[in-house]
């Protein structure tokens, strides 16, 4: 056995660690607000390592960071508060009656919910931009342009909680440089915003993949200007912007989460080379446009901008598009 592994398997190893079971490890804490910290980040990932996942059982009003409650989906772990004399899954309704059943295949996530009280609107924008691999480019400017076009500020960045330095695009740049070919996984904070940047390369381009969320909401019209933006600044393959809820200082709580509410999506020029997106009556009904250059062009949709709710314009350009078309248009990319 392998030290990852004989740590996992102890739990008197790892100060974090209270109980364990077959495949998991239980972490119980009463912080108010749970940070990625690096012991925190450090136990996640040699978990994962070990082929075991992490179950965090707090209190009912405790609240995940951003970068906290990331790191423990990518790896498998789930959030838990007490419930009668078991446990409720954070943002569902499930409640299992032992740690072990917190990682069952069938989870109830509970129908839709109105915002919880003292939470505010939210903006969610999802971006991946490719880099072709000359030696110029720069990681961090989609940050920066969304933070300005939404009236926040990216002031911090850092690779687990808090983070401490003072973020520039340069200063980001430099430091993912001098790690690739690994991926780089950066956390970003500002005044309101939080979010992560993740870059890999391939045999030909760096990926970037920015992720934030910003208090306020950006309606359909602003929304789909912040990607048109984004389309003439960066060579963009797929962005998405929807609309949610949440704490005021930009963090998850274990509430059942309010509907989200799509805004806007970009697929870039690559995408729609490589596929057939039949799109004229999606543009006659003003939900796709082409933007960007006329012989390679980006489909910029827009979502809950007219007379029909934003999920009802969503399921209409994707039954146009097709399900097989839009799977091979983003086939290949992480999620």
């Amino acid at each position: 056995m392998d030290e990852t592994r004989a740590a996992v398997a102890d739990p008197m190893l790892h100060p974090l660690i209270d109980e364990q079971g077959d495949g998991y490890v239980v972490c119980r804490t009463a912080a108010r607000v749970l940070h990625l910290s690096g012991l925190r980040a450090g136990l996640l990932a040699d978990t994962g390592a070990a082929g075991s996942r992490v179950l965090v059982i707090t209190p009912e009003d405790t609240r995940l960071t951003f970068a906290s409650l990331e790191a423990l989906r990518s790896f498998g772990g789930r959030w838990a508060v007490p419930s009668g004399g078991g446990l409720r899954l954070a943002g569902t309704t499930a409640v299992v009656a032992h740690p072990r059943e917190a990682f069952g295949s069938r989870i109830r996530e509970g129908g839709p919910t109105p915002p919880a009280p003292g939470s505010v609107p939210w903006t969610q924008i999802t971006v991946t931009a490719r880099h072709v691999l000359t030696g110029e480019f720069e990681v961090g400017s989609i940050a920066e342009l969304i933070a300005a076009e939404a009236q926040a500020r990216v002031d911090a960045w850092g690779v687990v909680e808090p983070a401490v330095s003072a973020f520039s695009p340069a200063g980001v740049t430099a430091w993912s440089r001098s790690r690739l070919p690994r991926t780089v996984r950066l956390l970003l904070h500002g005044d309101g915003l939080s979010g992560s940047i993740r870059v890999w390369s391939e045999p030909a381009a760096v990926f970037e993949e920015t992720k934030l969320v910003v208090r306020g909401e950006l309606s359909t019209t602003r929304s789909a200007e912040l990607l048109r933006r984004l389309q003439r600044a960066a060579q963009i393959q797929f962005a998405f912007v929807c609309s949610m809820h949440g704490a005021p200082d930009m963090t998850f709580t274990a509430d059942v989460p309010a509907p989200v509410e799509p805004r806007a999506a970009l697929v870039g020029p690559r995408a729609v080379r490589d596929n057939d997106f039949p799109t004229a009556e999606l543009e006659q009904a003003a939900l796709v446009e082409r933007i960007g250059h006329p012989r390679t062009p980006s489909l910029l949709m827009s979502f809950g901008g007219g007379e029909a709710a934003a999920w009802a314009d969503l399921a209409t350009t994707a039954r146009h598009l097709g399900p097989e078309t839009i799977a091979a248009a983003f086939s290949g990319r992480p999620s």
